[in-house]
């Protein structure tokens, strides 16, 4: 500290003291720069350069008195040498390394990761304008790897992400993927990676056509249909990004529902759409004669039958239509149960054969039970012949 009965001497003569860092408080007109012999102007920053010499008498300066010499901001730069970024010392050639566009000594270029401090006076790396050791810039700035999330050092880039020459594989096979032009093709399928094989054996199925639903897909009420599948059941357009209206387990463009369900539609299609229905129930017994094979194909047709005509009576006024097949050993006689809503005011028995016969699918369809039909369990009666209103509650099956 600078003695205040000094100082307050010097400020009477008019005299300009300075603070030296360390050094106490002087004349301006002693701070004499050892390189060029200027006085050193007070806005300028002091540097000094220690000499092993003993100590002086206090020569009337205030503070400690010592021989160090004092430079200006210019002679220390060509003088002593660069400033350090790190510390604010003078940087001598051989001790000093230049990175960032700045100086440091080698021993201050360190990592810039808090509780890291690794020297990196070699090869080092820049990231948001901070130097960094290799292993702290991999976790600050490298891509993560989209199995495991470590840093990704070289690797590989496939599907849009980075990975680990280990991590890309088959989630299901495991087999090896890669990026080479004899490598496995690899395909992403809901984020994982997959073999082309895996992938078809993986993929959820269409809601239409039943094969799997890996490319060009959409979903629909939790269900993922093919683009190409999922169309308007009474035009059969591909629906696409326009509008539809989901109607009775089935979509409809916009347009198509309001021409043949809504507004569009003549009056007594739209009375009977609005008036009371009444749900119905049907079981046929089926000829055990079939057999497994017969009976399996029996339902392949009917499946491949029955989408067209549930349109077909959706759109004549029959909705809920619902079938369900009994087959040993759930039973001992097979059978095929059939439910549907209709307007009340239709007689089920004679309405719902007579909608049938007015389409050739139709027509198909209800051939395809009658002659499947075991008219003898029935006593020679049709199979639509058993058409009653459904029974409210559990029902058994013989």
């Amino acid at each position: 500290m600078a003695d205040s009965t000094l100082l307050k001497e010097a400020a009477d003569r008019g005299e300009h003291w300075v603070s030296v860092q360390d050094r106490g408080s002087r004349p301006q007109r002693d701070l004499i720069c050892s390189g060029c012999a200027k006085v050193i102007e007070p806005s300028a920053a002091f540097e000094t350069r220690r000499k092993a010499r003993p100590d002086k008498e206090n020569d009337g300066h205030v503070g400690r008195a010592d021989s160090d010499d004092l430079f200006c901001e210019d002679c220390r730069s060509t003088l002593l040498g660069p400033a350090c970024r790190a510390c604010g010392e003078p940087t001598a050639r051989k001790d000093a390394i230049v990175a960032l566009d700045s100086y440091y000594h080698r021993d201050h270029f360190a990592c810039s990761e808090v509780g890291c401090g690794k020297l990196i006076a070699g090869a080092y790396f820049v990231h948001d304008g901070a130097a960094y050791c290799r292993d702290h810039f991999l976790e600050r700035a490298a891509e993560r790897c989209a199995r495991c999330g470590d840093p990704v050092d070289g690797g590989l880039r496939a599907l849009g992400q980075a990975w680990h020459e280990g991590c890309l594989q088959c989630e299901f096979t495991g087999e090896a993927l890669g990026t080479g032009p004899d490598a496995p093709t690899a395909y992403l399928l809901d984020g994982v990676p997959l073999a082309e094989k895996a992938r078809a054996q993986t993929a959820p199925p269409c809601g239409v056509c039943g094969e799997p639903a890996v490319e060009d897909r959409i979903a629909v009420g939790g269900v993922l249909y093919h683009r190409e599948c999922f169309r308007c059941a009474h035009c059969k357009e591909a629906i696409g990004e326009r509008r539809f209206v989901w109607f009775d387990d089935a979509p409809y463009l916009d347009g198509c529902y309001q021409k043949v369900f809504g507004a569009s539609a003549d009056r007594e299609t739209r009375e009977l759409m609005k008036g009371e229905t009444r749900r119905y129930a049907c079981l046929v017994p089926l000829q055990s004669s079939l057999g497994p094979k017969g009976l399996a194909a029996f339902y392949a047709k009917h499946s491949e039958l029955l989408p067209e005509v549930k349109r077909q009576m959706r759109e004549a006024g029959v909705t809920a239509l619902q079938t369900f097949l009994f087959q040993p050993p759930m039973v001992t006689k097979p059978s095929l149960a059939l439910t549907f809503a209709m307007p009340a005011a239709l007689d089920a028995k004679e309405e719902f054969v007579e909608l049938l016969q007015q389409d050739r699918v139709g027509q198909e369809w209800m051939q395809l039970l009658t002659s499947s039909h075991d008219a003898a369990a029935a006593k020679g009666n049709a199979w639509y012949t058993t058409i009653a209103p459904e029974i409210q509650g559990a029902t058994a099956v013989q």
